[in-house]
């Protein structure tokens, strides 16, 4: 019942808001939309209707051909004048395990996910150098951050249900916000088949390691709608032994090999969604629901045992599209509701005992139109009208305890956003411009009463509007070839965990100011299809640079975030795609060059690389394979080789203490029966790489041994192994015949 009143407050602190943002929202957009469509279409339509954006429209008939797993990318390369990628999440193909978005991710150019070791523990995305929070994450374009953290944990997402993953660099589309100096990732979600299907797979790692998955989509009797639902289930003991040096990298003698603790997970995941096109309208409705309990196991040297976390969530994602012979109008509705506690009874992973509920309730809804307007051009607007309430409940340490206490806290955040887009293009289309403003306005209700709450920072309320202008040009000066450019502003207000920190080693900030800065690209995209041969390839320069960069510092036994100067990425990113012979052979890579530097004013720290960015990130994957026979008697064997190899990392500002390079190769195997049974068997670090040489930067130059690890140390499995098994009665992904 608890639960239940907080829920209950926090929608009722938003609903009347919402109620005037839906009837301001449709005064807006509805009359524009019924203006541009009546009458009849003109006999220029077929060359000034617009192309629907997928920025707007993120379901995908799931019947579609994609024989060389390029035409997502083509169609997304089509709708963009900046450089995005398109990842097609394929559940037939590989055995990457449900809980491997992060790892998925990581294969787009200028793309690196930082985590905490292991499958299933937390992980982050950056884009071209950017900080986390400098990228937004959607699912159908819906934001998955919230203003509580700013950061959303990849690994909360699994890859069931999804289609694709959209990566946009550069150039963003005005839908997916202001605060992506970065970028933006959008997971598009996969659409109800339009017959009956049911599938199941089941797989069984190392560690412990292991999933299972159940779901089916049928027709709604004669009516033009669908049904579909499935549920899943994924954990990992995550106990995989690793080289400790004992934190003395001079004495020999003390280093051993040890057993992570603490680093298992169990999650559910359920999904129902109702697809339909009633009319001229097309609906898409999914209620996505997930519970996840997991253990924080610390650093490699102090290890952790009783720390754990739990995250609950609900969201409902609607769907309502209507097109007329000159214009689109999109309806998205998203809601969200989560719980997250986080429990350390003695300390171990904090400055002291921590024990933390939190609720957070979220609602956006966002009108979303495109219109033509002349020969050649269409205007796009978007609105976007967000409500966020997140509650805090500390409980109280034990008696004797030492602890930092943040105390009691409930904040909401209000955001109203206007884009608008203009597309034209000219000399058939041979030159597109995109020039774009998106006008975005937050409400901050933070303000505690004296005495209640929060014993330090009490917190403000304030108002404060950003503008975030951007444009965005593709020439097709040859059929298979475009070159392509962008230049934009962008800015990101702190997130509460910045402004008021937490219990344990985090100290807030309240006088931080929002990140803002500029970034600019250029480059060119590369697409021969002849015959049975097909090649890709994508290569940009791009550089960013940011104001009032938020950076955390260390002081004493806790950090703290400030605004420094600045921070300058310039950097080189490419990718390639190579099919033969109906993927008989092929190969897929991406390489980053990234060059950042500190612009503090600190001696020590200026011109200094930001800690967490590779000067070099580069994969690999070169495979094929063939199909014999027909029917029952079809039988396709595959197999591909993957490369993972990055160069050292600063660990702090001044560079003193470096993340190892590594160099990781994996083997994928795949045997596909009949178009019905599909098995896959992948073995990662094949080498079994668990440690490396590192050179000090200061001191005597002997190299010392130390474990391959990822962010703040944490360290990375060696050999590793997944099988999954798929049954599935007519998954309507046509694979190409050989």
């Amino acid at each position: 019942m608890a639960l239940a009143r907080r829920y209950a407050r926090g929608f009722t602190a938003l609903r009347s808001k919402t109620v005037a943002l839906v009837a301001l929202s449709f005064a807006v957009f509805a009359p524009l939309a019924k203006a541009h469509g009546e009458g009849e279409p003109s006999p220029s339509q077929a060359e000034t209707e617009p192309a629907e954006s997928e920025a707007t429209r993120t379901i995908i008939v799931r019947g579609e051909r994609d024989p060389d797993g390029l035409e997502r990318q083509r169609r997304l390369d089509q709708q963009t004048p900046g450089f995005a990628t398109a990842i097609v999440i394929d559940p037939l193909s590989g055995a990457t395990p449900s809980d491997g978005l992060p790892t998925v991710l990581s294969r787009a150019p200028g793309v690196r996910v930082q985590s905490l070791g292991g499958l299933g523990q937390f992980s982050a995305v950056q884009i071209r150098g950017s900080s986390a929070q400098q990228v937004q994450v959607y699912l159908d374009g819906v934001p998955l951050g919230d203003s509580m953290f700013g950061v959303v944990d990849l690994s909360t997402e699994p890859l069931d249900g999804l289609d694709r993953i959209e990566v946009f660099r550069g150039y963003v589309p005005i839908a997916f916000g202001g605060a992506t100096l970065g970028g933006a990732v959008n997971l598009a979600s996969r659409a109800p088949a339009s017959q009956p299907t049911w599938f199941g797979s089941a797989g069984v790692g190392a560690f412990s390691t292991r999933e299972a998955r159940v779901g089916g989509t049928t027709p709604l009797g004669k009516r033009p709608w669908s049904f579909g639902a499935q549920l899943s289930y994924a954990g990992s003991e995550g106990d995989f032994t690793f080289f400790d040096n004992n934190a003395t990298p001079n004495s020999p003698e003390d280093d051993r090999t040890v057993r992570r603790r603490n680093n298992d997970y169990d999650r559910v995941f359920g999904q129902v969604r109702f697809d339909g096109s009633p009319g001229r309208l097309r609906v898409s409705q999914q209620l996505r629901g997930a519970f996840r309990e997991q253990g924080v196991p610390g650093t490699a040297t102090v290890q952790s045992t009783d720390a754990r976390q739990s995250f609950a969530t609900l969201r409902s994602i609607t769907r309502i599209a209507a097109e007329g012979p000159r214009h689109q109008i999109v309806w998205i509705l998203g809601l969200t509701a989560g719980q997250r506690h986080f429990r350390d009874p003695i300390g171990q992973v904090g400055v002291g005992v921590d024990d933390e509920r939190s609720w957070s309730f979220d609602g956006l809804l966002s009108p979303r139109l495109k219109i033509a307007l002349w020969h050649g051009a269409s205007l796009g607007l978007v609105g976007d009208f967000r409500g966020e309430h997140i509650e805090i409940d500390e409980q109280d340490p034990p008696e004797g305890r030492n602890v930092l206490t943040s105390g009691d806290a409930a904040r909401t955040r209000m955001s109203y956003s206007l884009g608008a887009e203009i597309e034209q293009r000219l000399f058939g289309e041979i030159w597109t411009f995109v020039p774009a403003v998106r006008i975005d306005a937050l409400d901050n209700r933070f303000q505690v009463p004296f005495g209640e709450g929060e014993t330090g920072d009490q917190g403000t309320d304030a108002s404060r509007v950003f503008v975030s202008p951007r444009l965005g040009t593709k020439i097709a000066f040859v059929r298979s070839a475009q070159l392509r450019g962008s230049v934009g502003r962008y800015f990101r207000p702190p997130t509460l965990f910045e402004l008021f920190g937490d219990r344990g080693y985090v100290v807030g900030n309240e006088g931080l100011e929002a990140e803002s800065g500029w970034g600019v690209d250029g480059g060119f995209v590369y697409d021969l299809t002849e015959r049975r041969v097909s090649f890709y390839a994508q290569l940009a320069g791009f550089g960013t640079w940011t104001e009032n960069l938020i950076q955390f510092v260390r002081s004493g036994p806790v950090i703290r975030p400030i605004n420094v100067a600045g921070a300058r990425q310039i950097g080189v990113e490419t990718a390639f795609a190579l099919r033969l012979f109906d993927r008989v052979f092929e190969v897929d890579g991406s390489y980053t060059f990234l060059d950042s530097r500190n612009l503090t004013t600190e001696p020590e720290q200026h011109g200094k690389a930001l800690p967490g960015r590779a000067r070099h990130d580069g994969w690999l994957r070169a495979g094929g394979g063939y199909a014999w026979g027909h029917g029952l008697r079809r039988i396709e064997p595959r197999i591909a080789y993957e490369l993972d190899a990055i160069s050292e990392v600063a660990l702090d500002p001044s560079g003193r203490y470096r993340i190892p390079a590594r160099w990781l190769h994996s083997l994928v195997g795949e045997l596909h029966w009949a178009q019905g049974v599909h098995l896959g068997v992948e073995v990662r670090n094949l080498a079994d790489l668990r440690k490396t040489d590192i050179v000090p930067t200061a001191g005597p130059p002997i190299p010392y041994p130390e474990a391959i690890s990822d962010f703040i140390l944490y360290p990375l499995p060696g050999r590793s192994f997944f099988v999954r098994l798929t049954i599935d009665s007519g998954l309507p992904l046509h694979r190409k015949h050989h």
